[in-house]
């Protein structure tokens, strides 16, 4: 998994300057429970992204 957070091109990672966050080949699992697998997600500056699911799906709750 790899996940970037950059306000700029940054010569560590070579994500480029408009993306705000990047993730690639990105799982998770709860216990034995794979609930995300192998997602690729870029979020560029000025975007608008959210988590939307029911209550108890695993997202984070504000402030985590």
């Amino acid at each position: 998994m790899t996940a970037v957070a950059t306000g700029g091109d940054t010569p560590a990672t070579g994500a480029p300057a408009d993306e705000a966050v990047a993730c690639a080949g990105l799982s998770y699992r709860f216990g034995d429970h794979l609930a995300v697998d192998n997602v690729n997600l870029t979020i560029r500056h000025g975007e608008t992204f959210g988590l939307l699911g029911p209550n108890g799906a695993g997202k984070p709750k504000p402030g985590k």
